[in-house]
């Protein structure tokens, strides 16, 4: 191999290894950057940070308190008592002391109730409609009662099974067997049930003066899907949408959302609405990659934290930052 070829040879390989290191340092910007999480990142910066931090060891600090659970009232009273000595037979008489013990035990599983209801129709005598009496615990629609509902709604949001572990659930609890799809409607019917709350808490939060929100991935049916969150000081409003962007602002808040949002620094905020805070966490951990990187940041660091430093900078903090950066 003449020298002409050897240094064609090593300029190929040099571009492979560029782009291949081109592509490690890609992989390598997603878990180290001002926004990554805590909970992505590397386990040495992890380590890192937590000794910056002041090498607080996890756990309550020495001479806390601990705590005891409180004794339980007891429902019912249980005189345990022996007649005879287990060993040699003898009669034992009263104790010479009595013990108090209070043991807090769940019931056996109980059966289904099942309830026959005689609904009255009536005929109005004065506009002629038909009236139909009405009971509380009657559901209008199904054949199962609102205590099932529920308790169908808090395994599977609650707990978070699925719908077939939900069966068995109640088949080993009540002996109650329901289907798989009956559960998933009865889930729809609890929906149906709440739509209003639903949807005061929506309007509320449209007209919330601030308004916290955020958006993570979520797996719908093997698919990808983003769960978005707004949370107020008294409520939370939680959708799940394929789009990760603008229009799902648009579809939740409207273009009468007049509040101020407390959110990272994704793009679709920004677009959607100029009265926006940046949220302290994620200014704290860009402040810190800054002070790591570039001298003139270490001040601002310290600053922000500092026990003393004023939380009304953060309104400023995004332009210093970006002006850092530059």
């Amino acid at each position: 191999m003449d020298t002409d070829e050897i240094i064609r040879q090593l300029k190929r390989e040099n571009e492979l290894l560029k782009g291949r290191i081109r592509e490690l340092e890609a992989k390598l910007a997603m878990y180290e950057n001002a926004h990554t999480p805590p909970s992505l990142k590397r386990n040495g910066n992890r380590k890192k940070d937590q000794n910056e931090s002041g090498g607080k060891k996890p756990g309550q600090k020495k001479g806390h308190e601990g705590t005891t659970r409180p004794p339980a009232k007891p429902d019912r009273q249980v005189e345990v008592t022996k007649d005879r000595c287990p060993d040699c037979g003898a009669e034992l008489g009263d104790p010479f002391s009595v013990e108090t013990k209070v043991i807090e035990e769940i019931p056996e599983p109980q059966p289904v109730i099942v309830t026959e209801y005689h609904i009255a129709h009536y005929t109005c005598p004065h506009c002629q409609k038909e009236v139909v009496a009405t009971d509380a615990s009657c559901p209008k629609e199904g054949r199962f009662g609102n205590n099932t509902i529920a308790q169908a709604v808090l395994l599977k949001y609650e707990d978070r099974l699925p719908h077939r572990k939900i069966r068995n659930a109640l088949i080993r609890q009540y002996g109650l067997d329901i289907s798989p799809a009956t559960i998933l409607d009865l889930t729809r019917r609890a929906a149906d049930a709440v739509q209003s709350v639903y949807d005061a808490i929506l309007d509320r939060v449209r007209n919330a003066s601030i308004l916290h929100a955020d958006e993570t991935s979520i797996k719908v049916q093997g698919q990808k899907y983003w769960i978005w969150v707004f949370p107020t000081p008294s409520e939370t409003f939680i959708v799940i949408r394929k789009s990760r962007g603008t229009k799902v602002l648009m579809e939740v808040l409207t273009r009468r959302f007049r509040g101020i949002i407390v959110c990272d620094g994704w793009k679709p905020y920004a677009k959607f609405t100029k009265r926006i805070q940046r949220c302290w966490a994620h200014l704290l951990r860009e402040s810190k990659d800054l002070a790591d990187n570039i001298a003139e940041a270490v001040p601002l660091h310290r600053a922000l934290t500092s026990s003393n430093s004023n939380y009304g900078m953060t309104f400023c903090l995004a332009h210093t930052i970006s002006t850092l950066r530059k």
